[in-house]
């Protein structure tokens, strides 16, 4: 695992040196319409090209499962092939945030093998923030430990919690405002960003007490999932056998410790569009 570890730094490295020459463009940028809300750039596209070749060449054994897609020859791998090692790319999370010159967004890349994630990275090249996990080896922003959460931010989220929460566009007026209700009911602040794997990883280094959305894809939250767990906090099963989570996607939440997720599971309970 280590040297996958580093070669997928490397190259994750890399591709935000891309990323950024596509965001520096501003209003050049090309920019289409997947469907109603839902955009890609040719910063998307041009990334997930340069990580599917780069990983293909170095483990050609892998599978490889992305947002913008996948490699021809993968088209019908099955979810059996998928558990025995596969690549999980979202190229840029937060599209919407890239598109619009704000820089909240980040690449971000998972190894998992027969049901966990064994490693990943999440690079926010435009606030120059990198970070990177490996399972039972600990959480690291730019190569610093961040594994304990400090006395302070422990006293804080007492206080004053807030859940980060993703809200997809598939989400009616309604039963946006019924959520938040709802989450104000629970005496909690919220904030959404629009990008589910930086604000899972906001969670492990403790700036969010918990993430919670309704309906996520594995390429948005794989890497992110392992970074809350090696910080010492607790996250639902995502990844379980039927391989829902990983293939169509499932809700998810995230906390920083099992008092808090355990106050925020009837979330998990809740009916909302998928």
């Amino acid at each position: 695992m280590e040297e996958r570890l580093e070669f997928l730094i490397k190259i994750v490295r890399q591709a935000g040196k891309i990323a950024l020459s596509h965001f520096d463009k501003g209003d050049k940028l090309s920019i289409t319409e997947k469907q109603a809300q839902d955009y890609v750039s040719e910063g998307d596209l041009e990334v997930e090209k340069f990580l599917v070749s780069k990983l293909s060449e170095k483990f050609p054994e892998d599978h490889i499962l992305g947002e913008e897609g996948i490699s021809p020859k993968q088209a019908n791998t099955s979810l059996e092939k998928f558990e025995q090692g596969s690549w999980i790319i979202d190229p840029i999370d937060g599209t919407t945030n890239f598109i619009s010159g704000f820089h909240y967004w980040g690449i971000s890349v998972a190894y998992y093998k027969h049901g966990e994630v064994r490693l990943g990275c999440i690079y926010a090249p435009a606030i120059d923030k990198f970070f990177h996990v490996r399972q039972h080896a600990g959480f690291y922003l730019n190569d610093v430990s961040v594994t304990a959460k400090s006395a302070s931010k422990k006293r804080l989220h007492e206080i004053k919690p807030i859940i980060g929460l993703g809200l997809g566009y598939k989400m009616e007026a309604r039963e946006t405002l019924d959520l938040l209700e709802y989450i104000k009911g629970l005496s909690f602040d919220y904030r959404k960003l629009s990008c589910c794997s930086l604000m899972l990883a906001d969670t492990a280094l403790g700036n969010f007490t918990a993430y919670y959305e309704p309906q996520i894809h594995s390429w948005d939250c794989a890497a992110g999932i392992l970074m809350v767990l090696e910080s010492g906090g607790s996250c639902s099963d995502f990844f379980s056998a039927t391989g829902r989570g990983l293939i169509h996607g499932k809700p998810l939440l995230a906390a920083v410790d099992a008092t808090f997720y355990a106050r925020l599971t009837p979330l998990l309970q809740r009916i909302f569009p998928t």
